[in-house]
């Protein structure tokens, strides 16, 4: 089942579970892996490019997490995977900064 959404959007990952559930009966792993790269220098980084990869890296993966761990509560079961990226651990990569 393919269901695209835009995990920027709580209502569309609710919507995606809601897909899920109603196909399924049940989600037994969800996957967090939304990612977005700037490659631009810190100092070159404007409000808008950090709200864009804020919204992209971290707010999907809340939206997720909020949207499925109650699921996984009621049934007692579940597995939340929640992947980050290399980039966030390497320092020298000043280029893709944020």
């Amino acid at each position: 089942m393919v269901v695209p959404k835009d995990v920027t959007c709580r209502a569309d990952v609710e919507h995606l579970r809601n897909q899920a559930l109603k196909e399924y009966g049940h989600v037994d792993v969800w996957i967090n892996n939304a990612g977005r790269g700037i490659t631009k220098s810190v100092l070159d980084l404007t409000d808008q490019d950090v709200d864009e990869i804020t919204s992209v890296v971290l707010r999907s993966v809340l939206y997720g997490m909020q949207a499925i761990i109650p699921h996984f509560q009621e049934r007692g079961r579940g597995h939340l995977i929640n992947v980050s990226s290399l980039l966030g651990r390497v320092p020298i990569m000043s280029h893709r900064s944020i």
